[in-house]
C-alpha cells in the first residue's frame, strides 16, 4: 500500500526527538532511519505522537511504549526474509529482506511483555527494599556508592549477562530512548552514536574496566556470568578481562543446543600473581582449550587451579 505525501516531516520529528548534538550523531540517525520504510516511519511516527499527546495514566503509557518497543523492533528492514533466530549485527539491509505487519507485531507482543501474577518479580528503587522472598531492586549510584550501604544490607555475590558487541543493538537503542523519552534519554548512551565499529579489542578493556571496579569495591564476593552466544573471540574476551581484573576462575558449564555459557569466578586474589604469571597462564590455557573442544554441562576444569 503506497502512502500518499512525504515522509520528510516524519523524518525530521523523528531527527529531533534524538537531538544529535554534532554531524556523527546526525549521520548515525539518518542511517537508522534508513533502515524503516517509509510506510513503517509513517506507522511508528503516528503512534508515538498518539502516546505522547493522549491523556491516560502512567502505567498504562508504560505498556504502550513496551510494545512500542516490539514494533520499533520488527520495523526496520535489517532482518532477513529466511527468517532463523540470528538476530541483525549491523546497520545494513539484507537481500531480500522481510516486512513485517507492525500491528500484528504489537498484538503479539502482548503475550512477550505480560506475565501472571504468580510469575511477576515486585521491582523497585533503592532505598525501598522487595517485601517478599525474592525480588529486584535497581540501584542507581556508582559501584564506589555501594560502600555506604547499610551493614544489614550484605551483597553477597555479583550475576550478571555479558553483553556482546552489537552495533545495530546498541545503536538502535540509544536512537529509541530518543523516539519514546526525548533527548535527554539518549545521553547516558550517546557513546553509542559516537562508535560506528565494535570488535574484541574494544570489548575486552571495556568489560576489564567493569569487572576491575566490582573487584575493587566489593573485593570478596564470587561473580557469575553468562555468555548468551558462544564464539571464541566473545569467550576468549571476556576470559582476558576476568584475568587481569584479579579474579580466580572456578569453572564454566555450556549448554550445547542453545550455545549459552555459564562461568564462576569465586572471590579473593589469584594466588602467585606475581608479574601476572598466575594470570597470564590461565589466560593461554583458556584460549588453547577454547580452540580445541567445546564445553558441555557440567564441565570441570581442574588445570586452573594447578
Amino acid at each position: 500500500m503506497a502512502l500518499t505525501g512525504s515522509d520528510v516531516l516524519h523524518r525530521s520529528r523523528a531527527l529531533q526527538r534524538v537531538n544529535p548534538k554534532d554531524e556523527t550523531g546526525r549521520e548515525i540517525v539518518d542511517q537508522v532511519l534508513n533502515m524503516y520504510l517509509p510506510r513503517s516511519l509513517y506507522f511508528l511516527s503516528t503512534l508515538l505522537n498518539k502516546i505522547d499527546g493522549a491523556p491516560m495514566p502512567d502505567n498504562q503509557r508504560r505498556c504502550l511504549q513496551a510494545l512500542l518497543v516490539s514494533a520499533l523492533d520488527e520495523g526496520n528492514t535489517m532482518w532477513h526474509a529466511s527468517g532463523g533466530r540470528t538476530r541483525p549485527r549491523q546497520l545494513n539491509t539484507p537481500q531480500p529482506f522481510r516486512e513485517n505487519n507492525l500491528w500484528l507485531a504489537m498484538e503479539e507482543a502482548v503475550g512477550l511483555w505480560s506475565t501472571s501474577k504468580e510469575q511477576a518479580l515486585e521491582i523497585t528503587r533503592y532505598p525501598d527494599l522487595p517485601k517478599g522472598e525474592s525480588g529486584i531492586c535497581l540501584y542507581p549510584g556508582r559501584f564506589r556508592k555501594l560502600e555506604e550501604l547499610p551493614q544489614n544490607f550484605k551483597i553477597q555475590g555479583a550475576a550478571c549477562i555479558f553483553p556482546r558487541p552489537n552495533q545495530a543493538f546498541w545503536t538502535l537503542s540509544a536512537v529509541w530512548s530518543g523516539w519514546l523519552w526525548g533527548p535527554d534519554a539518549v545521553q547516558p548512551l550517546k557513546g553509542s552514536l559516537e562508535r560506528r565499529r565494535y570488535d574484541w579489542n574494544w570489548y575486552a578493556p571495556a568489560l576489564f574496566s567493569t569487572l576491575r571496579a566490582v573487584k575493587s569495591h566489593l573485593p570478596n564476593i564470587p561473580v557469575f556470568g553468562v555468555l548468551p552466544e558462544v564464539e571464541s573471540g566473545f569467550m576468549e574476551g571476556t576470559f582476558a578481562a576476568s584475568a587481569f581484573a584479579a579474579l580466580a576462575f572456578e569453572g564454566a558449564a555450556m549448554r550445547e543446543e542453545d550455545e549459552i555459557a555459564q562461568l564462576h569466578w569465586s572471590a579473593g586474589p589469584l594466588p602467585h600473581t606475581k608479574h601476572g604469571r598466575k594470570r597470564n597462564r590461565t589466560w593461554e590455557w583458556l584460549c588453547v582449550q577454547l580452540s580445541r573442544q567445546r564445553w558441555k554441562e557440567p564441565t570441570s576444569l581442574p588445570a586452573i587451579n594447578s
